[in-house]
């Protein structure tokens, strides 16, 4: 599946609630663009980091790429900092209106583990996605992330976005150290990569 025809080009919103436990970690929402050679355009707010303890709304927005196959957009959180993120919205702008595409469970109000509503976080063993009902900024319930490493996240695609064989995602290890991650596999490369290595 793919970004459908009507967002390409047109300006993407990401907006979300968020507040780290204490200021010593940051915070950020996030937008990724998958291009079809395996390009990726990606923007963390790495360089306007979140680091508010109590609930603000924050906002990226920026052109869908003309080029481009799956959008995700998510929240993250660093340094081992508990954050906390709640009442997301998405918008796609034509230059003339705003459409909201549809997502699930935006706001964490089925108070059970967001995985279920399609709100996956990274798969790294230790970190921690819970939902919670104390002192939502909207709604009963909100998600906290605890990163079990230098960075982990929550996210979610685009409707009829799905990720695809040669789309990669980076992921930042230390300050001014990243790793190119590939999110999918064909099914011969799936094959191969679980086969003994002797």
């Amino acid at each position: 599946l793919s970004v459908p025809v009507d967002f390409v080009g047109e300006a993407l919103e990401v907006r979300g609630f968020l507040r780290l436990e204490n200021v010593t970690g940051w915070a950020g929402l996030w937008q990724r663009q998958d291009g079809p050679d395996g390009s990726v355009a990606f923007d963390n707010m790495q360089d306007r980091p979140i680091r508010q303890t109590e609930w603000r709304e924050y906002v990226i927005e920026g052109p869908v790429d003309t080029d481009a196959t799956a959008v995700f957009f998510g929240a993250l959180a660093s340094d081992s900092i508990p954050a906390e993120f709640d009442a997301f919205e998405l918008a796609v702008s034509d230059g003339d209106a705003w459409k909201p595409p549809a997502i699930r469970d935006p706001g964490f109000e089925a108070g059970r583990d967001p995985r279920t509503a399609g709100w996956g976080g990274n798969a790294v063993t230790g970190t921690q996605l819970t939902t919670s009902d104390q002192s939502a900024p909207e709604g009963r319930h909100f998600v906290r992330l605890v990163a079990s490493v230098a960075t982990s996240a929550v996210g979610s695609a685009l409707p009829n976005a799905s990720a695809k064989a040669n789309t990669f995602v980076d992921i930042q290890l230390a300050p001014g150290l990243h790793a190119r991650v590939r999110t999918a596999l064909t099914d011969v490369e799936a094959r191969v990569a679980a086969a003994p290595a002797w």
